[in-house]
């Protein structure tokens, strides 16, 4: 998350109920006349971003990422959005969303739908034994 605060320029816009927990809204736009550093740095500035931030953990339990230039095969309107549960202590995914346009090399282009729900953690102990050989 250290990326938006030098990147993007970030706004609070609202108080949402993520998954049953007060969240912040904050959006993000790639921030005018900034020179990336590195690929992560101009792959990063090809997106829009909305970020909610839990407000009793701080944490960012949504994310989403609408790309507005190409980027790493991602066309304009490809659209990659995740969400995180809290369990126990810890964040874990909820769910993952990417409706993609790519374009993985001249003249081949896919489109991508792709929606993952990931539930039932369980948490469990390990005993182990190493052992040298």
């Amino acid at each position: 998350m250290e990326i938006l605060g030098r990147i993007f320029d970030n706004k609070v816009t609202g108080e949402e109920t993520v998954l049953g927990r007060k969240a912040w809204r904050m959006e993000s736009e790639p921030r005018a006349g900034y020179k990336p550093a590195d690929r992560q740095e101009e792959e990063a500035l090809a997106s829009r971003r909305v970020n909610w931030f839990d407000e009793e953990d701080g944490f960012a339990i949504r994310a989403t990422s609408l790309f507005i230039r190409p980027a790493n095969g991602f066309q304009p309107g490809t659209a990659i959005g995740v969400e995180l549960l809290k369990v126990g202590e810890e964040w874990l995914p909820d769910s993952q969303a990417i409706r993609a346009d790519m374009k993985i090399m001249a003249g081949i282009h896919g489109r991508v739908d792709s929606r993952q729900h990931y539930y039932d953690y369980k948490r469990f102990t390990v005993d182990t034994t190493v052992t040298p050989q």
